[in-house]
């Protein structure tokens, strides 16, 4: 019985479909607390599986498969997986108080910007950035399926700066590596189809145009570009 199937029975008051879901899916919750273990030490692996399977629940209360471009519960379930991790991970983070002092850009304050012209720069660049951000989120959601988006943003780090390698990728999803470097590719070219793709290619390129090494600009994916201005790369 497929994970939909039993997603239905359950809503439908089938309680044993519960069981049913979470033996058919506890390796995939396993795998992304897992990636996340290694990389967040302040963190035990039991408490990141906790959170993951919080939201796997929240994704077999949330999901309908009657909707147009509906998509599978397994990526479904991905996505509520990670965003639930993703929450914790940002909660159990040291905080400091804000204020005037508060950083801003690594250790650039509010208050340095009044009087450091190089400090406002910096966060003239952090601004752009976050708005960059917001431009490409938009044009995702415009023009990707729900797996697209989470496969590009697992590949960058988006949401926690912990990027996912293809062959990761192609675990999760159940494809091999390469199926998922293929499927990365069909995503940035949409995205570069696309008015704010077009937009920002033409930007790159007038700002790149007198430099060797971007002269091969047709095969450079937006995304791409995109993604290494937000994170300074």
């Amino acid at each position: 019985m497929t994970n939909e199937d039993l997603v239905a029975r359950y809503n439908s008051g089938d309680v044993a479909a519960l069981n049913e879901l979470t033996i058919k899916n506890q390796k995939l919750i396993r795998f992304v607390a897992n990636k996340y273990t290694i990389h967040c030490s302040f963190i035990d692996y039991d408490d990141l599986y906790q959170q993951g399977w919080i939201g796997f629940l929240r994704a077999i209360q949330t999901y309908r498969d009657d909707l147009p471009n509906s998509a599978k519960f397994s990526t479904w379930a991905i996505h509520w997986i990670n965003q639930a991790i993703n929450r914790h991970l940002k909660q159990r983070m040291p905080k400091g108080e804000t204020s005037i002092y508060e950083p801003i850009a690594d250790d650039i304050t509010v208050e340095d910007t009044l009087e450091d012209p190089e400090a406002l720069n910096e966060l003239w660049k952090q601004i752009e950035r976050r708005e960059l951000r917001e431009e490409l989120e938009a044009a995702m959601k415009r023009i990707l399926s729900l797996k697209e988006i989470e496969m590009l943003k697992l590949w960058s780090g988006w949401d926690n700066n912990i990027p996912w390698s293809f062959v990761e990728l192609g675990k999760l999803y159940g494809v091999s590596g390469q199926g998922a470097r293929e499927a990365h590719k069909r995503a940035t070219r949409k995205i570069r189809r696309t008015p704010w793709g077009l937009k920002m290619r033409k930007e790159y390129l007038l700002e790149h145009r007198a430099k060797s090494e971007y002269r091969n600009t047709e095969s450079t994916a937006v995304i791409n570009i995109a993604l290494r201005r937000i994170y300074g790369l």
